[in-house]
């Protein structure tokens, strides 16, 4: 296995310059994620090491060849960044049903988990589809038949 290039006290260094560069989320977000006061943020932007190290990871996000990867990881920071707006509204009792089902199966899709019902030649079906990479597990069972409850009964 080829040594890198770095000693393996700049990992730090190289993770945080890489996270700047790439802005995708605030300094004060990648400050807190890094474990990082903003004294210590200061040294480190003045170290020209550091300086070197964002330098080179800025050319390198920038890339031309890059662009694809810079659009999927910013649509996945601008998804992550709604999911907790979408689970207030999958919570809450003021949406529609129909809208938190449609967001729930949005949501599902978002985690490569996509639950399906489907209605073929051999009745009705359950089916949950699991996407694994370039995979896909698929488990299908007959479906229950629907439970009606009652409440006269009691």
């Amino acid at each position: 296995m080829p040594l890198s290039p770095f000693p393996p006290e700049d990992g730090p260094m190289l993770s945080l310059a890489r996270s700047v560069a790439m802005d995708l989320q605030e300094l004060d977000d990648i400050l807190k994620a890094h474990q990082l006061s903003y004294e210590q943020w200061a040294e480190i932007a003045a170290n020209p090491r550091f300086q070197a190290f964002l330098k080179s990871a800025v050319e390198d996000w920038n890339k031309p060849m890059n662009t694809p990867e810079r659009i999927k990881l910013k649509a996945l920071a601008m998804v992550e960044l709604g999911l907790e707006e979408m689970w207030k509204q999958l919570h809450s009792d003021k949406e529609p049903l129909t809208a938190r089902v449609e967001l729930f199966k949005t949501i599902a899709k978002m985690g490569a988990v996509d639950v399906e019902k489907r209605v073929d030649e051999g009745g009705e079906k359950f089916s949950v589809v699991i996407n694994l990479g370039s995979d896909q597990l698929r488990v299908t069972a007959p479906a229950l038949p629907a439970k009606v409850i009652d409440l006269d009964d009691h």
